[in-house]
């Protein structure tokens, strides 16, 4: 049987020991076999999220990655020649460098997409 590991904050585990002991009153299972179905509804439901296809996600250009993409090269090519750039130009580079993408991936699963910054056309 396939071990499973996972970590948690006391206040989800102790809502998920109370949610497991109503089901276990209401379906009259116990212990091991209320474990077992509870992972199993788990497996299912996260399923979809989980499963990689083309057709579950999307590659968009971000928009601000051409503006600031102008900026980097004007940056890159005063220093080339030597030139100075002020601290706030500096600033503002070191700024979209960790901000900004040149794309997103949308996600979409079950209850919705998800947005996720990427410097690859590639998971």
């Amino acid at each position: 049987m396939p071990e499973v590991r996972t970590s948690m904050s006391d206040a989800a585990l102790a809502k998920l020991q109370g949610t497991m002991a109503d089901i276990g009153e209401l379906t009259g299972k116990s212990g091991r076999r209320l474990v077992m179905d509870a992972s199993y509804r788990l497996a299912v439901a996260i399923r979809a999220r989980s499963k990689k296809g083309k057709k579950r996600r999307r590659v968009l250009d971000n928009p601000e990655w051409k503006q600031a993409k102008s900026s980097l090269r004007w940056a890159r090519s005063r220093q080339k020649k030597g030139l100075p750039i002020s601290a706030e130009a500096a600033a503002a580079l070191d700024q979209i460098q960790a901000e900004i993408t040149p794309y997103y991936i949308e996600r979409y699963w079950q209850g919705g997409i998800d947005k996720v910054p990427s410097y690859d056309k590639k998971d």
